[in-house]
């Protein structure tokens, strides 16, 4: 059997599908593994071992737990193995529903938070795409796709899924990678983008855009510079500087071959813009101004008043206070709360924190407090944002 083969296969549609998976040879033991979920209890993240007793070659389930899976059994020149696909859920449980299983499962209701987190957690994807999933297994491994019969009348079906191909990579298969984007961009422009996220930005794919290992490094650092030179157009960089230092480091990167030498000018890239970007925001206002935007934005999970960033700013909080208010149009403390509910609102898009979380990682006085005022400056609460 060809485990690394499999490895790199099931590695492969983790990267792009980011859903668990998992491969089992034919006496059960686990081949690999990718995407490994983190339950808080061992009776979450599990399957039914009846799955490798299923004739069927596709497979989709539901556990008791009301958790989804996926299953393929493969027969091909590389071996005979099982691969189990998940858990995901294809739509969120209420808190009656996991209230409920939990009960069944005699979890007491101080550890209800920990499931429901979990369930949280858990990738969503859209029922219609099980086929396209099927489909794309059966191509990686080499299986034929038995559930697409080969007559006449499919070709109408095999037409429409190949008109959707593109559809379904963006909706299911590349949704967490946009997020991740859209986080990685949101920290780069805020100057809150730490080294090691830095790194981990360089060497993320996200997904497989050619067979080519070079080609596909390649491909991935051209569409974040490219990404990265029109949001940093949208937040206030000149369109010529941002295309002209774009264009640079992207003849650098399509000229070379060397893996290393692309990831340094991709790296190179960053400082550039990070740099240009700062200039570009602080000709905007005076250098005590910048200087409170700056201790406001790197602060604002601590608890500071309007005196500490005057002694930050060697100013006299009266005349900071009215020099903010006609540079930014708004008082210091309302720029303090707009900026905290834009993290907020940060953090309910890219992460599963509860509200609770949110509230005392941006240092509110309570929860309500922080719904209170996420209500007045959005105009909905947090969990309707969330939903959203």
């Amino acid at each position: 059997m060809n485990k690394s083969w499999i490895y790199e296969k099931i590695n492969t549609y983790h990267m792009i599908s980011n859903l668990p998976i998992r491969a089992y040879d034919i006496n059960k033991n686990m081949l690999c593994e990718c995407g490994k979920i983190k339950a808080p209890f061992s009776f979450l993240g599990g399957f039914d071992k009846a799955i490798f007793n299923s004739k069927k070659q596709f497979n989709n389930y539901k556990n008791q737990n009301n958790e989804y899976f996926i299953s393929m059994y493969v027969d091909n020149s590389k071996g005979k193995f099982y691969v189990i696909v998940g858990p995901f859920m294809y739509h969120q449980l209420t808190y009656k529903e996991i209230k409920s299983m939990a009960q069944s499962k005699n979890i007491i209701d101080d550890n209800i938070n920990n499931v429901i987190e979990y369930f949280s957690s858990l990738m969503k994807i859209k029922i219609d795409s099980l086929t396209y999933h099927y489909k794309y297994l059966a191509q990686l491994l080499e299986v034929t796709y038995s559930l697409l019969k080969n007559n006449t009348a499919d070709i109408q079906e095999q037409q429409f899924i190949e008109k959707n191909k593109l559809e379904y990579r963006e909706i299911d298969f590349y949704h967490h990678s946009y997020l991740v984007e859209r986080q990685f961009l949101n920290h780069f422009f805020k100057g809150r983008l730490t080294e090691l996220e830095r790194k981990n930005m360089s060497s993320i794919e996200p997904g497989l855009i050619s067979e080519d290992y070079t080609r596909n490094t390649k491909n991935l650092c051209i569409v974040t510079i490219t990404l990265i030179e029109r949001y940093a157009i949208e937040h206030g960089m000149d369109a010529h500087t941002s295309f002209t230092i774009g264009d640079a480091y992207l003849r650098k990167i399509e000229k070379s071959n060397n893996i290393s030498d692309i990831r340094v000018f991709f790296e190179q890239s960053l400082d550039v813009y990070s740099e240009a970007i700062k200039k570009a925001n602080e000709i905007k206002y005076s250098k005590k101004i910048n200087e409170t935007k700056n201790f406001i934005d790197h602060n604002l999970s601590m608890s500071f008043s309007v005196q500490d960033i005057a002694d930050y700013t060697k100013t006299h909080p009266t005349y900071l206070s009215y020099l903010f208010k006609k540079e930014i149009g708004m008082t210091i403390t309302q720029y303090i709360l707009n900026e905290k509910i834009s993290e907020a609102k940060s953090l309910l898009d890219f992460s599963n924190h509860t509200l609770q979380e949110v509230s005392d990682i941006l240092n509110f006085s309570s929860k309500s407090y922080f719904i209170h005022c996420f209500k007045k400056v959005v105009g909905v609460t947090p969990t309707v944002y969330r939903n959203r």
